[in-house]
């Protein structure tokens, strides 16, 4: 599993620098076409596992890995941009949805490679949203399933008493 930049008290801290480095590492790969020598070398690597995948069980297995990866790398920063929102309109609340797109390959990880709030959000908050948007694009993954693009939609209800 990634693991996350943490700060000093254990919560996760923004680390775009290193979702850029696997952003790129990807985009390299993606546009390489792998030879046959290097057949070997596409076997997935214990460093960069991949995300569980049971299309027997509805892939439960896949829902429960990114339900656990957004509770312990991105509510924190999602809570830090709320309470900075809050702190400019203290009655902000809603239903915020973002949705964002993994990407990754089995040799180098996943990242997030957009993230966007969905329109079916009530919560209205420019500077929140980029905030949100921004702290989605610095949380990486296991690589996909079959190297394959996953795309979440993932409803957050905000208020200030939570």
């Amino acid at each position: 599993m990634p693991v996350a930049v943490r700060n000093a008290d254990g919560s996760p801290t923004l680390d775009r620098a290193r979702a850029d480095a696997i952003r790129a590492r990807l985009k390299a790969l993606y546009g390489e076409a792998p030879a046959a020598s290097e057949t070997a070398q596409n076997k997935p690597n214990p460093q960069y596992p991949v995300m569980p995948h049971d299309p027997a069980q509805n892939d439960l297995a896949l829902k429960d890995y990114i339900h656990q990866r957004i509770k312990d790398d991105y509510i924190p920063l999602a809570k830090s941009c709320y309470e900075n929102a809050l702190a400019k309109s203290p009655k902000l609340e809603g239903k915020l949805v973002i949705s964002f797109r993994i990407v990754g390959d089995r040799r180098v990880g996943g990242v997030v490679d957009s993230a966007d709030i969905d329109p079916s959000s009530t919560l209205a908050d420019d500077d929140l949203s980029l905030c949100m948007k921004e702290s989605m694009m610095s949380v990486s993954f296991d690589a996909p399933p079959d190297d394959k693009p996953v795309t979440i939609k993932y409803p957050l209800e905000l208020s200030p008493g939570d």
